[in-house]
């Protein structure tokens, strides 16, 4: 009878392979937003500052009875945030949507008309704006799509361009988060 002996290396390379159960978490931003506590892990949000970001959303959802995977991405934010144990003030956390994102702010009604399906975008964008994003429609894109500023939902505000929102939060010190 031999004895097997199994090194520390070789149990955590065979284990790494094994897959970890995930306990995600939605703490302020329900069904959106994903996020993993990782109370140990490096480079945590400091308390003591002020986030202020702005989001460029310019991608549409390749389902369009999706949600915009780059709303999903501010919900994050806003849980990640949530998680730290910060508050986010109303109106540091900015998202302007334009080009092929634009019609994730329509009303469903005209969605629907549009791309076939319901506006899954509108509880995300209200849970949102209730949290304190500002969300910001471009004007100019909305000009060139032909949508009136009547079809934009209410929990959007309709902005004179998208340049403009990104280029004033910078210069106001925001952080700038482009699409991932």
């Amino acid at each position: 009878m031999s004895t097997f002996i199994l090194s520390p290396l070789a149990f955590l390379t065979m284990t790494a392979a094994i897959p970890v159960a995930l306990a995600w978490e939605y703490p302020l931003i329900k069904n959106h937003g994903p996020v993993e506590p990782l109370p140990d892990a490096a480079m945590q949000f400091d308390k003591a500052m002020v986030y202020s970001v702005v989001f460029d959303i310019t991608k549409k959802a390749e389902d369009n009875a999706k949600v915009n995977p780059a709303l999903d991405h501010v919900a994050r934010f806003v849980n990640l945030l949530a998680l730290s144990g910060i508050k986010a003030q109303p109106g540091n956390i900015v998202a302007v949507l334009h080009g092929k994102a634009a019609p994730a702010v329509l009303q469903s009604t005209i969605y629907k008309e549009k791309l076939g399906s319901e506006n899954p975008n509108l509880p995300l964008l209200s849970m949102l704006r209730n949290a304190g994003v500002k969300i910001y429609v471009c004007g100019q894109t909305l000009a060139e799509q032909k949508l009136a500023p009547a079809v934009v939902h209410p929990d959007v505000i309709i902005a004179f361009s998208a340049i403009a929102v990104t280029a004033t939060c910078q210069l106001k010190g925001y952080a700038y988060l482009p699409e991932k």
